[in-house]
């Protein structure tokens, strides 16, 4: 594919651009679809995208403002559009790009690059979108009322796929599917990494033995929250109940797992490990305390106010050893919200940037 787009204004002194009154309708909006989702996932077309008709777009190349508009609905498959590579990788973030050719064409480019593709430069070029590839085989290893039965290996995910207006309203969407139950963007896989650091990816260690204040403070480092009781419910549904994962042992890395069974670990939306595997900490307003000791102790971390009694915060969905309670409704308030244990994790989330 190329010169998908076509120039339908630019900020150069001639009189084709002038800014009368046809040419700004031309300029405004000049990113949007009717204000809607403009990239979409094709039903039955596991590798293929959908690009809405008459969205614009700006692009600022060296100081030039230059809008560009797609006519018509485009299909495409990313894998053809590549800047480098033949295949698509699983459990992989790709980004879409307009980049210009010239004063009055622009193309599609798909790049695992999160700044611009190779062989374009941050001025030419603008992110769009992008999507997430499967991590792992589903196939039959799922009942076949699952949404993603029959997917495979370096399928799109079809709730990964985002663009400027459907997408995170606080954080960058990798790693991340919609869930249009709730609204709400969900992280794929179990954290991994603090702080700054913290990330959704595949194959990453699961960070765990931390508090629930420690994982909290990690997912807002990054413009993330925990998932609140009714949004875990939601994401998790899908996964098979009341098995835990393959060899009852901690997995020690996220994603493309496969239970007891030999079923895999994955939810309807495409969140992996959410039952079985490890608790997760669960985000609440109100909490329990099992003491009326009436005493002060420290938070975990310390420096920041202590905890009166002792205040205990819900996990969720079951760890590797609880195959008789996993399960997307598995819950336990056993735990303070100061403990930290090796079978306890967590996920973030975030609310999307527009109501679909």
């Amino acid at each position: 594919m190329a010169s998908e787009f076509l120039s339908v204004w630019e900020n150069v002194n001639s009189p084709e651009y002038e800014l009368n009154a046809a040419n700004l309708g031309a300029i405004s909006p000049h990113l949007l679809h009717l204000g809607k989702q403009y990239l979409h996932p094709v039903t039955g077309a596991r590798d293929t995208l959908l690009l809405s008709g008459d969205t614009v777009f700006k692009v600022v190349d060296s100081g030039v403002h230059r809008l560009f508009r797609v006519n018509t609905d485009i299909q495409f498959r990313p894998v053809d559009l590549l800047d480098t590579g033949s295949s698509l990788t699983p459990g992989t973030d790709y980004h879409i790009y307009i980049v210009t050719n010239s004063g009055t064409t622009a193309n599609l480019v798909v790049s695992k690059n999160s700044t611009y593709p190779d062989g374009a430069t941050a001025e030419n070029s603008r992110r769009i979108g992008g999507f997430h590839t499967l991590c792992a085989d589903i196939g039959a290893l799922q009942t076949g009322t699952h949404s993603l039965y029959g997917f495979m290996a370096r399928d799109i995910l079809p709730q990964s796929c985002w663009d400027l207006l459907n997408r995170p309203r606080t954080c960058e969407p990798q790693g991340m599917v919609l869930d249009p139950k709730t609204k709400t963007w969900i992280d794929i896989y179990l954290q991994s990494g603090t702080g700054e650091n913290t990330k959704s990816v595949y194959q990453g260690t699961v960070t765990n033995t931390r508090s629930w204040d420690q994982h909290q403070e990690d997912l807002f480092a990054v413009g993330k929250r925990m998932l609140h009781d009714n949004e875990f419910t939601s994401a998790a549904w899908g996964t098979i109940p009341y098995r835990n994962v393959m060899g009852s042992v901690n997995p020690v890395t996220t994603g493309g797992k496969v239970n007891t069974d030999g079923m895999r670990i994955v939810s309807n939306i495409g969140c992996e490990d959410m039952a079985g595997c490890f608790w997760q900490w669960i985000g609440q307003d109100t909490f329990t305390g099992y003491s009326d000791s009436g005493a002060w102790g420290d938070a975990n971390p310390t420096d920041q106010g202590k905890h009166y009694s002792r205040i205990n915060a819900v996990v969720a969905g079951g760890d590797w050893g609880d195959a008789a309670d996993a399960g997307a409704r598995c819950r336990h308030a056993g735990d303070a919200r100061s403990d930290a244990y090796g079978a306890h994790g967590s996920r973030g989330c975030s609310d999307g940037l527009c109501v679909l």
